[in-house]
C-alpha cells in the first residue's frame, strides 16, 4: 500500500501534468488566431516593419542638406555632426517664392548616438537663401513636434 506522502507526490505530479497540458493547449489556441493590424483591421502575417520617416523613404531634400552643411561649417558641433544622417525635416513644407514676407524656419533632425538627436535650425528667405541659426541636442525631433 502507498503511504500518504507517496500518494501526495503522485497527486502532485498528476496535477502538474494536467496544468502543463492545459497551458500548452491554451498556447496553441492563441497561436492559431490571425494577427490583426490595429489601425487598418487587415490581417498580418508577422511583425509590422518600423515606421519610416519621409526622409528615409525619399531621401533628404536639397534644403535640408544645405542646412546640414552650413551647420557643419558654422556651428560649434560641426565636427560632431558632419557624418550624422538626416532623419527628418520640415523642408518638404517650404514653398519657394511664397507670398509671405517672413523667412521660413527650416528644421533638420540628425541622428546622434543612443536616443539623442541634433536639432538644426536654419532660415530660408523668399529667394531660397539658407542661413544657419542654431544646433542643439535633444531626445525629440523638432522638425515635426507631433512626431517624426
Amino acid at each position: 500500500m502507498l503511504s500518504i506522502s507517496m500518494k501526495r507526490s503522485v497527486m502532485g505530479l498528476a496535477f502538474g501534468a494536467l496544468l502543463m497540458s492545459g497551458a500548452a493547449q491554451a498556447q496553441d489556441k492563441v497561436s492559431d488566431e490571425p494577427l490583426i493590424h490595429k489601425k487598418s483591421g487587415d490581417m498580418v502575417t508577422g511583425q509590422d516593419p518600423a515606421s519610416e520617416t519621409r526622409v528615409q523613404r525619399e531621401g533628404a531634400p536639397p534644403l535640408a542638406k544645405q542646412c546640414h552643411e552650413l551647420a557643419v561649417e558654422e556651428s560649434d558641433e560641426g565636427d560632431e555632426i558632419a557624418d550624422n544622417s538626416i532623419i527628418e525635416t520640415n523642408a518638404f513644407d517650404y514653398e519657394e517664392n511664397s507670398d509671405s514676407d517672413e523667412p521660413f524656419t527650416l528644421r533638420v533632425d540628425l541622428l546622434a548616438s543612443g536616443n539623442a538627436m541634433y536639432n538644426l535650425t536654419c532660415e530660408v528667405d523668399n529667394e531660397g537663401n539658407v542661413t544657419f541659426k542654431d544646433a542643439e541636442m535633444s531626445s525629440t525631433a523638432k522638425s515635426h513636434p507631433g512626431g517624426a
